[in-house]
């Protein structure tokens, strides 16, 4: 994206060549804040936020949030959920609470860690394909259900 002119609105502009053939298009992107980052945030209505619950996804967290406050761009297009959750580690737990506490935009869905997940590389599929009676596959079902229902209410 650096060599495009006009880069900020770029991807928005080809998305919306898109329109009359797809309900949704979901977009993934590096975990950093780059000119395709920046087109991806500009350009969704719905910016998913996976948050490993531990301190240094904390600050990355909160990095993101300054990023769209001083750009200007409207937070409520992030929805944060946690991702790669321990419960049995406290850090987790005390890191889970803090944030919701602060951030009342986080999901309740939260999605376990599992070696399912890291296996997708694997398979190369998704883990609904080769692990679908998991818990991390009825995670992300749950997940995906809760993102449905807020997207819907926000019309």
């Amino acid at each position: 994206m650096a060599g495009f002119k006009k880069r900020k609105n770029r991807l928005k502009r080809v998305l919306k060549g898109f329109n009359k053939e797809y309900d949704l298009v979901i977009l993934d992107c590096p975990p950093s804040i780059s000119y395709l980052s920046e087109s991806i945030f500009i350009a969704s209505n719905l910016v998913l936020v996976p948050v490993i619950p531990t301190p240094l996804s904390e600050r990355t967290f909160e990095q993101l949030m300054a990023f769209f406050e001083e750009n200007d761009y409207p937070q409520n297009k992030i929805v944060p959920f946690f991702s790669m959750v321990q419960g049995q580690k406290s850090l987790h737990k005390a890191t889970m609470e803090a944030m919701s506490a602060r951030y009342k935009m986080f999901l309740n869905t939260t999605i376990p860690y599992s070696s399912d997940i890291e296996k997708m590389g694997v398979h190369k599929a998704p883990v609904d394909v080769f692990a679908k009676s998991q818990q991390a596959n009825y995670a992300y079902i749950k997940l995906w259900k809760e993102v449905s229902e807020t997207t819907r209410k926000r019309g």
